[in-house]
């Protein structure tokens, strides 16, 4: 019955998969700017982590982290990476080094749904409502604008899986191969 009800709804306004992908992204961004234009950096870890990616820029050292002078590392150097690429691309400013975040946002929702396509192939709703599912998740939506690593490391693990369900299907060694290389870029 539900089914049947969900499937006359999705008839009667005509949304393909990739409408329900869409809409999801685009009420996470108007979340997400609703998020940065009310709060600012949340202390202890935001600011911990652009003051990070601001000694990185500062004294153009780009392979060890810094924090006050001394080494930094608590975590991997990507998301400070991506930090100074904004500021490189925009100039040194808090939006800038806020807005990686919400890129990596709409691409879990995206490798989310062609997870759900893979891994259900059989029905279409799974991909549709995956990443509304997603986005429905309180806890998801704290992390969503937030300069967290949580988001980035969260693509590597579902890029992860779409590479060990590529070596399911086929069993071809390069989906592990490339598995491995995620699971060095998600460290």
């Amino acid at each position: 019955m539900s089914n049947r009800l969900i499937n006359q709804a999705k008839n009667t306004l005509s949304l393909t998969p990739l409408t329900f992908l869409g809409l999801t992204c685009l009420v996470a961004l108007m979340l997400i700017a609703a998020h940065l234009w009310l709060r600012p950096l949340m202390p202890v870890d935001e600011t911990r982590y652009v003051s990070v990616a601001w000694e990185m820029w500062r004294d153009h050292n780009w392979l060890v982290p810094h924090q006050n002078g001394e080494t930094y590392a608590h975590k991997p150097p990507l998301l400070f990476w991506l930090i100074n690429l904004f500021w490189l691309i925009f100039g040194v400013n808090e939006w800038p080094a806020r807005l990686s975040i919400p890129l990596f946002s709409c691409l879990n929702f995206a490798l989310l749904y062609v997870l759900a396509r893979k891994y259900f192939p059989q029905s279409e709703n799974a991909a549709s409502y995956a990443p509304v599912l997603l986005l429905a998740l309180a806890g998801w939506n704290f992390y969503l604008p937030t300069v967290m690593f949580d988001l980035v490391l969260s693509v590597f693990v579902l890029l992860w899986l779409l590479s060990t369900l590529g070596f399911s299907y086929t069993g071809a060694k390069r989906f592990m191969l490339l598995g491995g290389w995620l699971l060095g870029w998600g460290y």
